[in-house]
């Protein structure tokens, strides 16, 4: 008997945009604004790390307090001032598209079915527990480790710092924006039909066992424990989705 294979497979893209607001609305890290998508990112850039005095005294003059380990903003406007009149909207609200397929296998009375999920673009920021050093007294992170020391000049981390006790590091900026994309098997199932000669002389019609599983792998560069979480939530730290295994048999009588 030959394989049967059933394969289904979909891409999703949208774009959205306010088309008629009154007065631009900004909210902490977001902005409605006419002309662009509804509640998109709205953040300081980025610009590595303060290296030394020098490196402090030759950029432009910060809206917050600065020395050598603390994170550095760009001067958008070009008036040698880096504060929030250098926001800039920035992309990844929300995905630039979600795919998925559905892969089913069937051979004799053996069957295999798979569900994978992927969402490309989306951009999560988080902050606070699990991801700041010291947050509510936790540990750092692992990657913490590599944190801005003037012996190791890092660019990439700031100074090591209480998360609850800092302002300088902690300002809303393109730093704690963090990529959540993501492939997932979302589900797989192996399956038996037990055959109808042997189920029929204990009084079934039919019988099937099967093995099923979900969440069962994710790919992603997201650091946290789950991609697919709530976007709207800030706290790095968020119950994942959790990996469930099921063994069972259906009959009919």
């Amino acid at each position: 008997m030959a394989v049967k294979i059933y394969v289904d497979v979909n891409f999703s893209h949208y774009k959205n945009e306010l088309v008629e607001f009154g007065a631009k609305e900004i909210s902490g890290t977001t902005i409605k604004q006419q002309g662009i998508p509804y509640n998109s990112w709205y953040l300081n850039e980025w610009d590595g790390i303060f290296q030394s005095p020098a490196d402090i005294a030759a950029s432009p003059e910060h809206y917050y307090a600065v020395r050598p380990g603390t994170i550095k903003i760009k001067d958008i406007n070009g008036d040698g001032k880096a504060n929030l009149d250098d926001r800039v909207v920035v992309g990844g609200k929300y995905p630039d598209f979600t795919y998925g397929l559905n892969l089913n296998l069937q051979w004799k009375g053996f069957d295999l079915s798979a569900f994978f999920l992927g969402v490309q673009g989306i951009k999560f920021y988080v902050m606070q527990w699990g991801l700041e050093p010291f947050s509510q007294g936790s540990r750092p992170p692992v990657k913490w480790i590599d944190a801005w020391t003037a012996e190791n000049g890092s660019n990439k981390l700031p100074y090591l710092y209480f998360a609850d006790r800092e302002t300088s590091n902690r300002q809303n900026s393109t730093f704690w924006l963090m990529d959540g994309s993501y492939f997932k098997l979302k589900n797989l199932q192996i399956g038996y039909n037990i055959p109808n000669h042997a189920v029929k002389r204990i009084g079934l019609a039919e019988a099937r066992v099967y093995l099923s599983g979900d969440n069962l792998m994710t790919i992603t560069n997201f650091e946290g424990f789950d991609p697919e979480r709530n976007p709207g939530q800030s706290r790095f730290g968020e119950y994942p989705q959790v990996k469930i295994y099921s063994i069972g048999i259906r009959v009919k009588f």
